[in-house]
């Protein structure tokens, strides 16, 4: 069915607005990007108050320990954070010729990720929305491995293009999930020793469990413990951190599903393990995730469905920076 027609102007709005934004940003030098993404980021937490307050509410729900002062600053950050990676995706161009430097990948990290493609039976390479994942792509993409992502296609088909393009031209494939052929592309990818990047930090609509996220149940897609205990592809988990001197640093880490017998149970206690791997790197670096995506609107039908965090995270609470206050 074909969009009403204010909407339909309202998606072109938006596509040219967004064309020329990143024609502009092109223009600017790669430190002044990044500097104004992350002023317009700042802006954009004063005036989107309805994304302002879903962040907000998330940061309550997953740290409690801190005061309204210091989540309010968290938020803001992950404003500026985003606006920041904005900048620099919008110059991939002028990151390209030092994208090895710029992103930073230990050999120690590169070890573990060709020991995994050596096995020959495909890499699930799981990561999550924190720190720039798009730089990340194009880095590990550079290798010369095949490799693909799983993406939402956008509400306008030209926005849906102009994102393929975008990672095209970083050597990074696409498949498109909701098209009835995504789970089909994954497996045809891992069947060539491809890597196949997931992104499992956000609640959809896929096949899920619901397993603890900072204490709280969270629904979770359970597509790469399936296949990596029914395909025996290998999982690596990957994630980037900004570093304080500009540029970025890539860190890898391999995962290992244990396998009883009982294949639901071993896909939901699999899927626990990837989740805490997640939530490790948030935690890390709590003001370079999307706060607010509404991480735990789906909820099981009784609260006793997941049990409360057990011990796991113990020493692992970030402590509130001292410089933290309320801002406007």
């Amino acid at each position: 069915m074909q969009p009403r027609p204010l909407k339909r102007f309202k998606r072109l709005v938006r596509y040219l607005l967004l064309r020329v934004v990143f024609a502009l940003f092109g223009l600017l030098p790669l430190r002044v990007a990044i500097s104004l993404g992350g002023a317009l980021g700042r802006l954009g937490f004063r005036l989107a108050g309805r994304e302002r307050r879903k962040s907000l509410a998330s940061l309550a729900i997953a740290f409690p320990e801190l005061s309204e002062a210091q989540r309010y600053e968290l938020g803001r950050r992950c404003f500026e954070h985003l606006g920041m990676c904005a900048g620099e995706v919008f110059c991939a161009s002028q990151i390209v010729p030092q994208l090895e430097r710029y992103v930073e990948l230990p050999a120690e990290d590169e070890a573990t990720l060709r020991a995994a493609v050596a096995e020959g039976r495909g890499v699930l390479y799981l990561t999550g929305h924190v720190g720039n994942f798009e730089l990340m792509a194009r880095r590990i993409a550079a290798l010369g491995y095949p490799s693909k992502a799983i993406a939402k296609p956008a509400s306008d088909p030209r926005l849906t293009a102009f994102i393929g393009k975008m990672r095209g031209d970083g050597k990074v494939g696409i498949i498109w999930r909701g098209r009835g052929t995504a789970v089909q592309q994954i497996e045809q990818g891992l069947a060539a020793n491809e890597l196949v990047g997931l992104l499992i930090d956000q609640d959809t609509r896929s096949r899920a469990h619901f397993v603890d996220f900072f204490g709280r149940p969270a629904h979770t897609p359970r597509i790469v413990a399936d296949l990596a205990l029914k395909r025996g592809a290998a999982v690596v988990a990957g994630f980037v951190f900004r570093r304080p001197d500009g540029g970025h640093r890539v860190r890898l880490e391999r995962l290992v599903p244990r396998e009883s017998g009982d294949f639901e149970a071993d896909s939901r206690a699999f899927t626990q393990v990837l989740s805490d791997a997640i939530e490790r790197a948030i935690r890390e670096a709590p003001h370079a995730w999307v706060w607010m995506h509404q991480r735990w609107k789906t909820q099981p039908p009784e609260a006793t469905a997941v049990p409360p965090a057990s011990d796991r995270h113990a020493g692992t609470e970030p402590d509130a920076p001292a410089t933290m206050r309320a801002s406007g």
